[in-house]
């Protein structure tokens, strides 16, 4: 579902991608589980001239920050980042990297973000560009709502930019996974796809 008068435009791969004006639109849904727990991998392409911090995906349970995943920009470098949180059953403890490398420049870039339960790492275009040991023990398949475009639990940070092809995997994908099917389009034509969990390939065209 997505909110706001949005429109696509021609993706890097299919027939379109989801552009945001960064005001007022983003996409979302009500909330389900997505078939993963500790382990995960969440990839997409994106582009951005926008020197602002905004919040490309955001994993929420709608309350608090127990499981949840947020992927989103920063002004102040340019970076992009990760922020992973673990489900203690009391206040829960986030865990963030970056990729020292400026996405804020108007071009087409992939970011991969992956998760092992014990090790974060994030790819931009393909490479590994930073990594981190950190416990992320999250629930086994927890009820999130997707919010991607705009920050979760308020009305801000929306992105103004394009995203394309956003995927989560229920494992952690290997770089010469995420190489391999970070230009390819359409869950049959992606390589060892059984833990695909969603696909968003954003090819309905203009509404």
């Amino acid at each position: 579902t997505v909110a706001g008068d949005f429109t696509t435009s021609g993706g890097l791969l299919g027939a379109s991608c989801l552009t945001f004006n960064g005001s007022d639109e983003y996409g979302y849904n009500s909330g389900t589980t997505w078939g993963f727990g500790d382990a995960w991998t969440v990839e997409m392409w994106f582009k951005t001239s926008q020197d602002s911090q905004m919040t490309l995906f955001d994993l929420h349970n709608d309350s608090t920050d127990d499981n949840r995943i947020r992927l989103l920009v920063k002004a102040s470098d340019d970076y992009m980042y990760l922020q992973t949180y673990d489900n203690p059953g009391g206040t829960p403890t986030e865990n963030t990297i970056s990729a020292p490398i400026d996405v804020i420049d108007g071009k087409w870039h992939h970011v991969a973000a992956t998760s092992s339960g014990t090790v974060l790492q994030l790819y931009i275009d393909g490479k590994l560009m930073n990594q981190t040991t950190a416990t992320v023990d999250r629930g086994a398949d927890p009820t999130m709502q997707l919010r991607f475009g705009r920050l979760h639990t308020s009305s801000a940070e929306y992105f103004n930019g394009a995203i394309d092809e956003l995927r989560m995997w229920s494992a952690v994908r290997t770089q010469t996974e995420i190489r391999a099917n970070m230009f390819k389009s359409g869950y049959a034509n992606l390589s060892n796809n059984g833990a695909l969990q969603a696909a968003y390939n954003f090819d309905e065209g203009t509404t």
